[in-house]
């Protein structure tokens, strides 16, 4: 086995006993000349970051029921991969809001699914997990939503075909300081696969309350494949430089 490959298996079994959205970040992404957040999962990732000082009060995405594999995943073995959209509350990164399509071991019922669903981060670091659905990888195109709820500006409420789903109650925080977008997954072999999402258009609330497409694209993506290409061992991510995002794992 070639050095990479071992580095890559050691890792790999260290990052698959994370079982959240993406781990708490390694590095703050908030501000000009960051890149998207990043933690403890391997990710593909385009995202607005207040890179002009720019606030959020919703993040919208679109993209399809692309297929998703996790082979192996299991209770004792909690692989998964992800595509979705994240919503940060705070500008430490330290808590946030995501939803999208899941393929792993799902904590909440105890299985391992192809999963819709959204979940939330406290102060504490806590997770809560929810299950919206568990639709079939069918190619259909749907719209994901989270936005300030009216009445207490510290709530994010979310959104999925533009259907309202539920409330985040743990956040604090009246504004979003990054809106992200794209692939996510503990591991970077051949047990996970994702067919290639079309993340666009991607937009956000802005201060005067009106979506608006992003107008730049920072962005994080772990051992990148080269170009459009995908591979067992890279992940692939590239965009139009502001409201679309490819991603994808060979």
């Amino acid at each position: 086995m070639h050095t990479f490959n071992r580095l890559l298996t050691v890792f790999s079994a260290i990052v698959a006993l994370v079982v959240g959205g993406l781990a708490a970040p390694t590095s703050a992404g908030v501000g000009a000349g960051q890149p998207c957040a990043h933690g403890g999962n391997f990710g593909a990732t385009g995202c607005v970051n207040g890179r002009n000082g720019e606030r959020y009060y919703a993040g919208f995405d679109d993209f399809r029921n692309v297929a998703l594999t996790a082979t192996g995943a299991s209770a004792s073995n909690l692989i998964h991969i992800n595509q979705e959209m994240w919503f940060y509350t705070h500008a430490t990164e330290s808590q946030w809001v995501e939803m999208g399509l899941r393929q792993g071991y799902w904590i909440p019922c105890g299985c391992v699914r192809y999963v819709r669903f959204w979940a939330d981060f406290d102060a504490a670091h806590n997770e809560y997990r929810h299950t919206i659905a568990y639709p079939a990888a069918d190619g259909t195109d749907h719209q994901y939503e989270v936005l300030r709820n009216s009445s207490n500006h510290n709530n994010w409420d979310v959104y999925v075909d533009y259907n309202f789903i539920g409330t985040s109650t743990n956040q604090g925080s009246a504004t979003g300081y990054e809106v992200q977008h794209g692939l996510e997954t503990t591991i970077v072999n051949g047990n996970v696969h994702s067919g290639l999402a079309n993340h666009s258009p991607l937009e956000y609330m802005n201060s005067a309350g009106a979506f608006v497409h992003d107008s730049y694209e920072a962005t994080w993506v772990d051992s990148r494949c080269s170009g459009t290409t995908t591979g067992t061992y890279c992940l692939t991510g590239y965009g139009n430089g502001s409201d679309v995002w490819e991603a994808a794992k060979g």
